[in-house]
């Protein structure tokens, strides 16, 4: 009985609101954001999904004045109004003494919870929620009649309740991530995953080691869904989230059926850092569920781990072979190539330029993961922003700022030099011949390789290279232009060139 006073008071509050303020400020705010909890002592406690949304309700008077008036109306005596994170906070059962409140109230049972983030127009509103919540909760309650006697209420077709709630990170898009051979594949398989989710790669794997853009990657599938699939509803969430939110609401609120609706009516769930959930027992059997639950129905699954699931000892082997049974794919340090594109992609950012060789200094100390290199950037950045330095950031500097950060012995800076003495020695021919006449194909191709790799890898000019090499600048041109197309047409000349990048890079 006290769900249904609860749902007649908030239906009321909503048309009453509704009067009061601006038709689309209602829409996206009360309408679509608030879910009424309960009513104990002499406040009502009201639940978001989101803390951004608390702030916002709570510090808008446009929004919290006429909800407080309404409130107040409506019940006849003032009641504070508290707004809590229902994915982070569960509110303690109301108590049932009498007179503490007007409105004796416990907390609703919600079948069909809204959980949202970005509210869009077609979106089901609290008021359906409250509808449908009490249609599912007549079959077991009985409604008095104004004789007193007890009739049975039959059940209606139930409504489906839309989710949306997804905590991404907006600027982890696809136009954002550097794509080098050490992440190809996991860059290619996510973008599959986005453009047709539920159909392919799923569940989808990103493993590697902390640091190198699985969250990226994984936020990335959920941005570019979001804007190319707005129906779609989207969830993002750690492992750690996961946990507690189950321990919230099943283990200490008792409020299972709230848990697996919100878990189990989304279109597309992405979870960071799976291999925390390895030794949570009762997590990870509720995971399984979900799993089980979510891609019976062709929905889309994205998890990141640091473990492969064969590593995950502790994990049921029902578990892991579900894992198992998607697309993994590994995401490896990114080589000295993929480093000078993100310290480039990072500088555009600041607006700020680095030599060539201040650059590739950057790119070939800091090969320990991306979040690394990004802090050395950072760093960079803010030192020569301190300084108030203009025009391009050159080596000494650069060495000289990052200095302290290097933890281990220097290794030498990739030069035009560098490259020269790596390539003679990968293909076991002397420097003199490299730099030779001599066009003899055992001589002629590792010099263009190495021509190639001069520009390709620290991005020297034309002419540089052409002076290091004894050559006019055509010739630079030439070699360049060959080696390009060779790596496209040909798997043998295209191993040979990565192989040599990455023993450059350290990484064979």
């Amino acid at each position: 009985m006290q769900n249904f006073e609860l749902g007649l008071f908030w239906e009321q509050v909503l048309e009453d609101t509704k009067k009061k303020m601006p038709l689309q400020l209602w829409e996206s705010t009360i309408s679509s954001w608030l879910i009424p909890l309960s009513v104990e002592d002499l406040s009502i406690h009201i639940g978001v999904t989101q803390d951004f949304i608390k702030n916002i309700i709570e510090k808008n008077p446009a929004v919290i004045g006429p909800l407080q008036e309404s409130i107040d109306q409506i019940n006849g005596s003032h009641l504070d109004i508290i707004i809590m994170n229902i994915l982070e906070t569960t509110p303690n059962q109301p108590s049932t003494q009498s007179g503490q409140s007007n409105l004796k109230l416990y907390t609703p049972v919600y079948d069909d919870p809204v959980i949202i983030d970005t509210p869009a127009p077609h979106q089901t509103t609290v008021s359906d929620s409250l509808q449908s919540i009490d249609d599912q909760l007549a079959v077991q309650q009985q409604s008095q009649n104004q004789f007193g006697q007890q009739q049975m209420v039959s059940q209606p077709e139930p409504k489906k309740i839309d989710l949306s709630y997804s905590n991404l990170i907006k600027s982890f898009r696809f136009e954002t991530f550097v794509a080098g051979n050490s992440n190809r594949i996991p860059f290619g398989a996510a973008q599959a995953v986005a453009e047709n989710p539920g159909n392919i790669y799923n569940p989808l794997f990103i493993y590697g080691p902390s640091g190198l853009g699985k969250t990226h990657l994984m936020h990335a599938i959920g941005n570019y869904i979001i804007d190319h699939n707005p129906n779609l509803n989207v969830m993002c969430i750690t492992s750690e989230k996961f946990m507690n939110t189950f321990v919230d609401l099943v283990v200490r609120g008792r409020q299972g059926d709230v848990f697996r609706n919100i878990f189990r009516n989304i279109d597309v769930l992405l979870v960071d850092d799976i291999q925390f959930l390895e030794n949570k027992e009762g997590t990870k059997n509720e995971f399984f569920n979900t799993f089980n639950e979510l891609l019976d129905n062709q929905k889309q699954i994205v998890l990141t781990s640091d473990s492969l699931p064969s590593d995950m000892n502790q994990l049921e082997d029902r578990l892991r072979s579900r894992f198992q049974a998607g697309f993994i794919a590994t995401m490896d340090n990114p080589d000295l190539e993929t480093r000078i594109a993100i310290v480039k992609s990072i500088l555009e950012k600041y607006n700020i330029s680095l030599t060539n060789d201040a650059v590739n200094y950057v790119a070939y100390q800091f090969s320990e993961n991306v979040r690394v290199l990004q802090g050395a950037v950072n760093r960079l950045v803010g030192v020569a922003s301190l300084q108030n330095l203009t025009g391009d950031i050159d080596y000494e500097f650069t060495k000289s700022a990052l200095e302290d950060l290097i933890t281990e012995q220097p290794v030498e800076l990739l030069s035009i030099e560098h490259i020269q003495d790596f390539v003679s020695s990968y293909f076991s021919i002397k420097k003199a011949d490299l730099l030779g006449k001599k066009r003899k194909i055992q001589f002629a191709f590792p010099r263009q390789i190495a021509m190639y790799l001069c520009r390709d890898l620290i991005s020297e000019s034309y002419p540089q290279i052409a002076a290091a090499f004894t050559r006019d600048h055509t010739t630079i041109l030439h070699a360049y232009e060959k080696i390009s197309k060779e790596i496209e047409k040909n798997p043998e000349t295209a191993r040979i060139v990565n192989d040599i990048k990455n023993k450059l890079n350290g990484c064979g």
